[in-house]
């Protein structure tokens, strides 16, 4: 028994080392082992490659140029303008018996547009004829008169005859002592109011003249009196000037209407004409052009189509706070649609210009600047910007250069980096190829 119990507490105390010993066995383990493999992995790694720098380069496409003569285009805004346009007005005071005038309707010329209210005139009217039908039978009675005159004056000569022979012979008498002193006062008496008597006439009869221009004077009055009368009831019948299109009517049936007052505002529309803001820097060539006869053309776009224009003048002054003046376009054609007012958008063919390249739009950056490729990189160019033009139904680019020549390569390709230097490369296959795409 004894034997036993001293076995059983003997048995603890000769395990406790080993179990300490198994419990850092494991990580040291664990440690040798990664510290192999690191050692493994660090032999057997690669060595890596140094990268070397390259540029990047840019893909582009290039377009050869070379000068030629063309036609210059800019792009104007136009309005469309009626010169002749018209307010027609009342001419006498009448009220409004009927309106056939709406806005907005094409007349033809001579067509009623409104009738006024004739019976007031017409009164007035054969007042004005009576007048001259007075002074008419008063130039015919003037005549009369002094035809009668004329014969009256012949008595009146023949009696002062006699009454001069009376006096003769009383007097002859009287140194007979036959005759009295009585009867040769009365013979002397009825000479002298003979006498009297044929002045008066002679001087109704030089008068004549006078008279007769003074009736005329006044039938010419009568007459013209007569003849605005006349007019003024023609007048009351508010006719089309012109093949018209009517803006505005101002009145209606019953209206009370006075001399002056607007009825109806209309314009031809056989003569309406574009006008638009020409740019400053081109006037001068437009009007030495103009001034040569040369015949400068337009296109209008409109929703029937295309109009053809002809620039007919240019304003003669410059409108204030605007950049150029302003252009006067007639239509070579007549076209529909083009009402006063409305705006249009148009292509001014300018004078043709010698030694000029042509390029797409998009070679330009900014408003004048082109690249021009040289050895594999971008070479900023300034340019002259002449005008646009079309080509194939392609819209191009016309400008001048002093720093360009015959065959230089100009970048087409819009780059949003694009600086002096940069480097690209051709991305058509040769540059015959890229101008045959460039310009079909």
């Amino acid at each position: 028994m004894n034997t036993q119990v001293q076995s059983e507490s003997m048995t603890p105390t000769a395990t406790r080392p080993l179990s300490r010993y198994k419990r850092w066995l494991i990580p040291l383990t664990l440690l040798a082992l990664t510290a192999a493999a690191f050692a493994y992995l660090k032999a057997h790694q690669n060595t890596p490659v140094k990268a070397s720098k390259t540029e990047k380069s840019w893909p582009v496409n290039t377009l050869r140029i070379q000068p030629e003569t063309a036609v210059p285009q800019v792009d104007l805004l136009g309005v469309v303008e009626a010169p002749y346009s018209s307010v027609l007005s009342a001419a006498v005071a009448a009220d409004v018996v009927k309106s056939l005038a709406l806005e907005g309707a094409q007349v033809r010329e001579g067509e009623l547009l409104l009738q006024l209210d004739d019976r007031e005139i017409a009164l007035l009217l054969a007042q004005r004829e009576a007048d001259v039908a007075d002074l008419q039978a008063r130039i015919q009675s003037e005549m009369v008169r002094h035809q009668a005159n004329l014969a009256a004056m012949e008595g009146q000569r023949t009696l002062l005859s006699l009454a001069e022979k009376a006096v003769s012979r009383e007097q002859q008498l009287s140194q007979s002592n036959v005759s009295s002193a009585s009867k040769i006062d009365l013979a002397r008496q009825q000479l002298e109011t003979t006498r009297l008597s044929v002045v008066a006439k002679q001087l109704d009869v030089e008068d004549h003249p006078n008279r007769l221009a003074q009736l005329k004077a006044q039938l010419a009055r009568a007459e013209a009196n007569l003849a605005q009368t006349r007019l003024d009831v023609k007048r009351t019948r508010i006719l089309a000037p012109f093949d018209a299109t009517i803006t505005q009517v101002y009145v209606s049936p019953g209206e009370r209407v006075r001399s002056g007052d607007r009825l109806i505002e209309l314009y031809d529309r056989q003569k309406t004409e574009i006008r638009a803001q020409i740019p400053q820097r081109w006037v001068d060539d437009l009007a030495a052009a103009h001034a040569r006869g040369q015949q400068l053309t337009a296109t209008a776009s409109s929703a029937s189509g295309p109009v053809s224009l002809t620039l007919d003048r240019l304003s003669g002054e410059v409108n204030s706070g605007t950049g150029g003046v302003d252009g006067l376009f007639r239509l070579t054609e007549q076209a529909t649609g083009l009402v006063r007012g409305k705006t249009l958008h148009l292509t001014l063919n300018l004078p043709a210009v010698e030694n000029v390249y042509r390029l797409p739009l998009s070679a330009l950056y900014g408003t004048d600047r082109i690249y021009r490729l040289k050895d594999e990189r971008l070479e900023s160019i300034s340019i002259t910007l002449m005008g646009r033009n079309m080509l194939n139904d392609r819209q191009y680019l016309l400008f001048t250069s002093g720093e360009l020549k015959s065959e230089d390569e100009i970048i087409t390709t819009q780059l949003p980096n694009a600086i002096n230097g940069l480097k690209v490369r051709i991305n058509n296959a040769t540059p015959k190829e890229a101008t045959q795409n460039a310009q079909g």
